[in-house]
């Protein structure tokens, strides 16, 4: 049996139409504590997993932020579901958090859009966020070490978009104009991943999706060989 957590919007618009979709039915619970606030969040996730193991539930979705505070109370206790995170960057901050217990991870998986961390106009992005903070953003980091690659693609990527599609829609800049720039380009460049196709059906970008795994040896997650999508 399967159930989730699901955060508002990720939740209503990406994660249940395609739960649907495949026919996957499970339980859902909610975490509405504040985002930050790691206390009340793994109280309530505490309740929940309580829950969940008595009712047997073997798999996990978790959508949002609460992955971290979850398997820190999945830790603690002797119930280990598999843990599946939609966007893997979650999971990995729990795998590289000093002192997780990391046989909570073993069986877990995570999905992330391929990037290429060398691709010119992402590290250039790198360079001005390194410049204004200091942030040494590596490929890869050892556990303990702080990791700014996965929020700074975040942003990298996130204001590459946007100016890809503002450019696009003319001087004129208005919220008609920049919805139809996709659809009348065609294709955008966005760090990391260079040129991206547009679906006008579906209104989203094609890129390869690929799952991460934990990987015991070298105790880290790592990408399979080949995108899932």
């Amino acid at each position: 049996s399967t159930a989730g957590f699901p955060a508002a919007a990720s939740s209503d618009n990406v994660v249940a139409p395609a739960l649907k979709r495949h026919k996957i039915k499970g339980t859902v619970a909610n975490i509405t504590a504040t985002t930050g606030d790691n206390v009340a969040t793994e109280q309530q996730a505490g309740v929940i997993a309580e829950r969940f193991q008595s009712q047997k539930i073997n798999k996990v979705l978790v959508v949002g932020t609460s992955t971290l505070q979850f398997a820190n109370v999945l830790a603690k206790t002797d119930y280990r579901p598999r843990i599946i995170v939609p966007n893997f960057t979650s999971l990995r901050a729990f795998v590289q958090n000093p002192g997780s217990a990391l046989p909570v991870a073993e069986d877990a998986i995570g999905a992330y859009p391929a990037s290429n961390f060398n691709d010119p106009a992402l590290q250039e992005c790198f360079k001005a966020i390194t410049k204004a903070t200091g942030y040494q953003i590596k490929e890869v980091v050892a556990a303990g070490e702080p990791d700014y690659r996965s929020s700074s693609e975040v942003a990298c990527r996130s204001v590459g978009l946007f100016a890809a599609i503002a450019g696009g829609a003319g001087k004129n800049l208005t919220a008609t104009a920049f919805g139809k720039t996709p659809q009348k380009l065609g294709s955008l460049k966005v760090p990391g991943s260079g040129e991206l196709a547009y679906n006008a059906k579906t209104h989203t970008f094609a890129q390869p999706v690929y799952i991460w795994r934990y990987d015991p040896a070298a105790k880290t997650l790592v990408p399979d060989e080949k995108p899932a999508v």
